[in-house]
This record gives structure tokens, C-alpha cells and sequence, in this order.
């Protein structure tokens, strides 16, 4: 007689890609809410931590009106002694009180699509798809109030504007409104110059630099149809402002043509009289030459309004900062362009500063930066290229003034290239520990290249990631919707309240690339009532070098994972992990396991239990085997039910008797749950009855080894 040891250690994951017998021992083909917990044990998989309700808005003392609740966004605020979280909830934007009776409204007009968010600034900047907004803390004396304001709101930066009046506000840079740009240098009053800046689309205002020359009154803008108000032009002649209504008198000094004397004069200036539709101006004495040539030294700031130039920000639903530049894209209307500020400043937008990446007829589904790469993920529908990269390039631009005197002027430009890619990207992209993933029709991929300029091109430049999950992962109803988050160095991927998680940590060769082992989660949601609200929103985000991860539910419940508890919001978590379907290598013969020959190397964790299942090829279902403790003596869980005095931390080895008889193949499942009896007074007889009562028990799991003897020949 033959005697074999199979011993089932360092799980690495799930493996949904085969029939049970032909994973491998290290793998799982089916085990749920089981991971590995790398902060305290790197070897052991256990039952993942369980998450508590941080929120449910169906039970708040907010009067929020309608049916829609739905999470859309969880948004991180972070400024020097104000740190906390804005819920978008339904049309409502909430402030997270230090309580749930302290949460406040701050909006209830929000777009009712998802969110995203940024900070730069202490303001945090959000897209809903509608509007472009900003939110900030503002101290009006003792009181703390939340501003949340659309950027390019034309009635606040009116009002804003107004406050520049030449005494206690001298200039716009001294204004809270997007930049105004000088569009045009060393003009001439009656046209020329050097184009400057671009104009911001998300302001109606802006400026030409104009060199005086002491004859002209009459001074032509670079644009026409411009807002004729005298209240929305202002004049600084020589750095002083000008009141364009009542005139200022100012003294200068200036060199005559053809003569080396400076000669001095006191003048007052003011606006007679605007041709908006022409774009001119016409002062009522003719501004001065500078006294240094060449030099502009008259500065017109005016306005023009640009129908929908605001709405190519306001209506993009994603934005990534790049090479210190924030970028957008996710207009409908643009549905192949990406916007993208200027340096440091994400409320000035050129007008030109956008790209179009590929025909507009496919959108661009998500952007990711990474290796100091902007890609850009189409979603390919039409046959189109699905991949584009953008990488920074800087030229330096020769400017000449009006003396003929020349100065170098560097830009920074986008250009776009293109990837190349067989996969449109349905969802999600994201930078997984410097590894570029992206959800496909076909399941997850990554882009693999240590040099992009000769990489790109390789067949391999694009592999997959999710080969050991897809069958299981592409079964998803509405897949192309699934979240992402990062979360202890996992991809946490979820989909229809079950979530899919990538192992930063532990990779495996296939073809020329790399793939990821996977764990899998179920039943992430919220119970309710005997219904099920199943997670739809998920959020990573780090403070203090503690990681959180939130979900929400379509019903208004948020929900906190925590590596304090083992349970689902007090329920606890039905864990589990299957062996794989084995013939311990040895097709053609009968086995029969030894009873003695088996045990379980576990984990010591408080309040725990586990039992053991089995079946063979011989029986469908499993069967029971036995129940066994592995709890730790922790009084914070403590369940006198399930009591032992086991305090070792080291690893618990239990003996399981195991006796199966000529077998072909056997499967193993250990289950982290418990089968408890309990004393109970009959309430009629005044007697006690024992009751029997199962629950989910968190286990860890090191390894599991079986030994069996060789027996007769298959026959059939």
C-alpha cells in the first residue's frame, strides 16, 4: 500500500477559471469573504474584517425630500484643524457633523449622478456632470460656514468684481474669482500686439496690455461685442486705477519723439464714451507713452460673455492632476476632448487648452496618470483606437515687442499619441501601485512597458490581470458600472454588492505578462428590514497613514469597513474555503483517507470556531465532520457559548477524523461557523430546553494536510 500526504498551505487565492480538480493546491476554486490580512499575519488567510453603518439617511433629522437617496459621491475635505467628509446624497450635499444630529445640508441641488472630487488649495473643487463647484470653511467670527459655490457663477464673480474699486481693492489679482488673463501684450491703441495668455472659460473677464503713445485716444480691444457697462471696465494708466466715471488725475513722465528730456505733465483720465460692438474705448485725453519704451503701460480689463464656454467644465464627470495641471474630460458634449488647466491653477482653462483624442463618436471612458503618462481610455464601441497617452513637452516661443526687442517665452503643450490597445475600456482605469489597469468587455488589463517609445509596440504591451476571476467577474450583471478603490494594497473592484480584490503583492507569471491572485467577497450591503441593499459606491482615501474604505448603497446607507470586527454591522460573516477537487495524483486507483491522518494548522482569533465539510466524487453534497474552536481569550468579544482558555497566540493544530472510503476524488470545505447549544426556559412548562443555534464565526486558516492510502484499481 501506497501512502500519500497532501497538505493544502500559502493559499494564494481564488481560482474560478477551472473545473474544482484541476486548480491548484495553492488556490481556492471557491472561497468567499476569506483574505489575507498582510498588517498581522501575511501567511494566514481569514475571514475579512466586517464593516459598521456610519450613516443611514432614511433616519436623520435632515428633512431630505424625495425617493433618491442613493450615495453618489463621499468627498474628503482637508484643511489645518478642519478635517471631515461631504456626503452626496441624492440632489443633497451634506456636511458630516461629529454626529449624525450635527450633519448639516449644504446643498440640495446637486446633480443626481456620481461625483467626483479634488483638493488644491484648502478648497475642494467637485464635478457632478452639472456644475463645476468649489467648497471651503470660512470663519465669519465664531461660527464656521460651509461655502459651496459654482467657479464660474457669473453673479458671484459680478459681485466679486464690483469690489475693485481703485481704494480698498486696487487690483483683480486681489479678487477671490478665476484669473484673468492678459490675452494680448504691447498693443498699440489701435490694434496689434502680441497674443499672451489664453482667455479663461471660466470667467467673462479679461485684459489687454496696451503702450501709450500720447496722440491716440481711442483704443481698440482684440475682440468685439464686448459688455459696454461702464462697471465692468477698469483702467490702471501707469499702475494707478483709473475711476473710468469721475476721472483720476495723475501726474507721469514721458520723452517726447526725437528728444532725450523727460517731461513731466498731470492729467486727469476717464472714459467718454464705449463702443461695445466695435470693441473700442475712447478716453477724454489721449493716455501717456511709458517712460520706459516699449513697455505697456495701459491695462484694460473688460467683459465678454461666451455662450457654453463655462459647460465644458461644468458638465465633465472626471479629472485627473497631471504634471501639476488638473485635467478633464467626461463632457457629453465633447465626448472625445480633455480640458486641462493651467500650472497650479484649476480655475483658469484656456480656451485652447484642450485635445481631442480620436473621433468624437467614441467617449473617452476614464484617465489615469502614471509613469509620468496621461492615458487616455476610449471605450472603442465604434472600432475606433481605444488607447492615447499625452506626455508634457515643453518649446520655448520667441516674442518680439513693438521696439523690436525680443524675449523667450516657454509653454508647456499635451501633444497626444497614440496607444495601442485590442480592448475598449468599458469602466474604471486606475494606477494600481504604478501598474496601469482598466476594465475591458473581456475583463481587466494592464499595460506593461518599461520603455513606452519602443514598448507600446510590443503584442505584449497590454496583458490581462484577471484570468483566474473573469468567468466569475464577466457573469456580472452591469459590470461595466463597478467601482474601484484601493485599499491595503489590494484593488477592491465591486459589483452588484460582491467585490474582487487583486493582491498587490502577489503576482504569477502567465505568457510574456503578469496576473494578479484574486480574493472575493459577498453580501457587501446593508440588511434592511429583511431586504438586502446591496453596496453600489465605494471610496478609499488615507489619513495618518490609517486607510478607510466606504461603500453606499442606492438607499442612503453608508457603510465603514473595520479591522476591529468581524461582523456585518453586528451580523456575522459567513466565511468559508473549499480545497480543490483532488485525486492526490493519482487517477487510476481508489483511495481511502486515514482517520487519524489529518489536521488543521489554524489562526488563534477571538471568538472564533470553524467546521468541516467534505464530499466526494461519489456524493453531491457535503457532509459534516466536525466542529472545532480556535478562539483566543479576548474579553472585548468574548462568547461564553464558544469559551475556551486557549490564550497561545501560536497556531492551533486540530485534529480532524476524516474517514472517507474509496474515493476517486475529495473535496474539502472549512467554514468559519458554529453550531452552539444553548439552555432556554420554556415560557409555558417553566422547564429548560437546549436549543441548537448556528451563526457565522470568523476563522484564520494556515494549512490543512490530509493523508490517504493507495487503494484497488478504478474499475469504471
Amino acid at each position: 500500500m501506497v501512502q500519500v500526504t497532501r497538505t493544502y498551505e500559502n493559499i494564494r487565492g481564488v481560482d474560478f477559471s477551472k473545473e474544482a480538480r484541476n486548480v491548484i493546491v495553492t488556490r481556492s476554486p471557491d472561497m468567499v469573504n476569506m483574505w489575507k490580512d498582510y498588517n498581522s499575519d501575511d501567511e494566514a488567510i481569514v475571514t475579512r474584517e466586517g464593516f459598521n453603518i456610519v450613516r443611514d439617511f432614511n433616519n436623520t433629522n435632515l428633512a431630505l425630500q424625495g425617493i433618491d437617496k442613493k450615495i453618489y459621491g463621499i468627498h474628503f475635505f482637508e484643511d489645518t484643524g478642519s478635517n471631515h467628509r461631504i456626503y452626496h446624497v441624492g440632489p443633497y450635499l451634506i456636511y458630516e457633523g461629529s454626529t449624525i444630529e450635527n450633519d448639516e445640508i449644504i446643498s440640495s441641488d446637486m446633480n443626481k449622478r456620481k461625483s467626483i472630487s479634488f483638493m488644491y488649495n484648502k478648497k475642494l473643487y467637485i464635478l457632478d456632470g452639472r456644475s463645476y463647484y468649489r467648497y471651503y470653511i470660512k470663519n465669519e467670527g465664531n461660527k464656521l460656514s460651509h461655502i459651496l459655490e459654482k467657479v464660474s457663477d457669473s453673479t458671484r464673480i459680478q459681485k466679486e468684481f464690483n469690489k475693485l474699486d481703485g481704494t480698498t481693492v486696487t487690483s483683480d489679482s486681489e479678487l477671490d474669482i478665476p484669473f484673468v488673463p492678459i490675452t494680448t501684450m504691447s498693443r498699440a491703441p489701435l490694434g496689434g500686439g502680441d497674443v499672451y495668455q489664453q482667455i479663461n472659460i471660466l470667467s467673462p473677464y479679461r485684459k489687454n496690455a496696451f503702450i501709450g503713445d500720447s496722440t491716440n485716444k481711442v483704443y481698440s480691444l482684440d475682440t468685439t461685442g464686448i459688455d459696454g457697462n461702464l462697471s465692468n471696465i477698469k483702467v490702471w494708466i501707469n499702475d494707478t486705477h483709473i475711476d473710468v466715471v469721475n476721472g483720476t488725475e495723475i501726474s507721469y513722465s514721458y520723452q517726447a519723439d526725437g528728444s532725450s528730456e523727460v517731461t513731466s505733465e498731470t492729467k486727469s483720465f476717464k472714459i467718454n464714451s464705449v463702443d461695445a460692438a466695435k470693441g473700442t474705448i475712447t478716453f477724454n485725453n489721449a493716455p501717456p507713452k511709458p517712460l520706459t519704451l516699449g513697455e505697456s503701460n495701459i491695462i484694460i480689463l473688460f467683459k465678454k460673455e461666451i455662450s457654453g464656454y463655462a459647460d465644458r467644465i461644468n458638465k465633465c464627470t472626471m479629472s485627473v492632476r497631471f504634471d501639476n495641471r488638473f485635467f478633464f474630460s467626461g463632457n457629453d458634449t465633447y465626448r472625445n476632448a480633455i480640458f486641462h488647466s493651467e500650472l497650479n491653477n484649476p480655475e483658469y482653462i484656456g480656451d485652447l487648452s484642450y485635445y481631442q483624442d480620436g473621433a468624437d463618436n467614441e467617449a473617452i471612458t476614464s484617465l489615469c496618470v502614471g509613469g509620468n503618462v496621461l492615458w487616455v481610455f476610449k471605450d472603442g464601441r465604434e472600432g475606433g483606437t481605444n488607447l492615447y497617452y499625452h506626455t508634457a513637452s515643453s518649446s520655448n516661443i520667441t516674442l518680439t515687442d513693438s521696439t523690436g526687442n525680443t524675449y523667450t517665452d516657454t509653454k508647456k503643450s499635451y501633444p497626444m499619441k497614440t496607444g495601442k490597445s485590442s480592448f475598449g475600456a468599458i469602466g474604471f482605469s486606475c494606477n494600481f501601485s504604478d501598474d496601469i489597469c482598466f476594465l475591458t468587455g473581456k475583463g481587466i488589463y494592464g499595460l506593461q512597458y518599461s520603455d513606452l517609445s519602443s514598448d507600446i509596440y510590443s503584442e505584449n504591451f497590454v496583458c490581462s490581470r484577471s484570468k483566474n476571476i473573469n468567468k466569475k467577474l464577466l457573469g456580472e450583471s452591469n459590470f461595466g458600472d463597478a467601482e474601484v478603490a484601493e485599499y491595503k494594497g489590494y484593488m477592491c473592484i465591486l459589483v452588484n454588492g460582491h467585490m474582487y480584490l487583486a493582491d498587490s503583492r502577489a503576482t504569477f507569471k502567465q505568457n510574456s505578462g503578469f496576473e494578479y491572485e484574486w480574493f472575493y467577497f459577498e453580501h457587501i450591503g446593508i440588511e434592511n428590514e429583511g431586504d438586502f441593499h446591496e453596496a453600489c459606491y465605494l471610496k478609499s482615501f488615507t489619513k495618518d497613514d490609517e486607510e478607510f474604505l466606504y461603500f453606499g448603497t442606492k438607499y442612503g446607507e453608508l457603510g465603514l469597513f473595520s479591522d476591529d470586527t468581524f461582523a456585518d454591522n453586528g451580523v456575522g460573516i459567513e466565511s468559508y474555503f473549499t480545497t480543490k477537487a483532488d485525486n492526490f495524483d493519482i487517477i487510476n486507483h481508489l483511495k481511502n483517507t486515514n482517520k487519524r491522518g489529518s489536521i488543521l494548522k489554524m489562526k488563534t482569533i477571538p471568538n472564533s470556531s470553524l467546521r468541516v465539510y467534505v464530499k466526494n466524487n461519489k456524493k453531491e453534497d457535503y457532509k459534516f465532520i466536525t466542529q472545532l474552536s480556535t478562539t483566543g481569550f479576548d474579553f472585548s468579544s468574548l462568547d461564553f457559548a464558544n469559551f475556551t482558555f486557549n490564550t497561545d497566540k501560536i497556531p492551533n493544530y486540530l485534529i480532524v477524523k476524516n474517514k472517507q472510503k474509496k474515493f476517486n476524488e475529495v473535496q474539502y470545505k472549512i467554514a468559519g461557523e458554529g453550531v452552539f447549544k444553548r439552555e432556554k426556559t420554556n415560557s409555558k412548562t417553566k422547564g429548560t430546553v437546549v436549543e441548537e443555534k448556528r451563526e457565522c464565526k470568523p476563522f484564520g486558516f494556515y494549512s490543512f494536510t490530509v493523508e490517504a492510502i493507495e487503494g484497488g484499481y478504478i474499475k469504471r
